[in-house]
């Protein structure tokens, strides 16, 4: 199958977009750069002998809402990650055939934006799905 725009080597089907590293050069690189993610995570710096070094904190990081998809149009709220519920979500296999049995695969991160309730997909902000372990909780939901 012949995809707009892809490289036809790195993309997944059930995502529809390339999965490689942002730094990838083919066409298919359809990653935001991380600035346009809305992630934000504060650093200070520390004295050490001779020099500074910069320590981040992914704790006190905060993401901007965006809306369901990249450049779709959220409230622009900034929201410290530790207050918001990271949803997971996950989807079903029925089984195929006489021995495949049934699945769940996981499919993308969400959290819904508490100032204006717009539910943020994050299938094209890797960024933010690398913060995971420091939202308030991680939901997991089936569909």
């Amino acid at each position: 199958m012949t995809w707009h725009n892809r490289c036809n080597k790195h993309v997944s089907e059930q995502r529809g977009f390339c999965a490689l590293e942002p730094n990838h050069k083919d066409p298919c690189n359809v990653m935001p750069r991380i600035d346009k993610q809305g992630v934000h995570v504060p650093s200070r710096r520390k004295l050490v002998p001779a020099h500074y070094i910069k320590i981040t904190n992914p704790a006190q990081a905060t993401v901007t809402c965006l809306g369901s998809t990249f450049d779709d149009r959220g409230c622009g709220a900034k929201l410290h990650v530790s207050d918001l519920v990271y949803i997971q979500t996950h989807w079903y296999v029925p089984p195929s055939g006489c021995t495949d049995g049934d699945y769940w695969n996981t499919g993308e991160g969400q959290f819904v934006c508490p100032k204006c309730g717009c539910t943020n997909r994050l299938y094209e902000r890797p960024e933010v799905e690398k913060l995971k372990a420091h939202f308030k909780k991680v939901e997991d939901k089936y569909r």
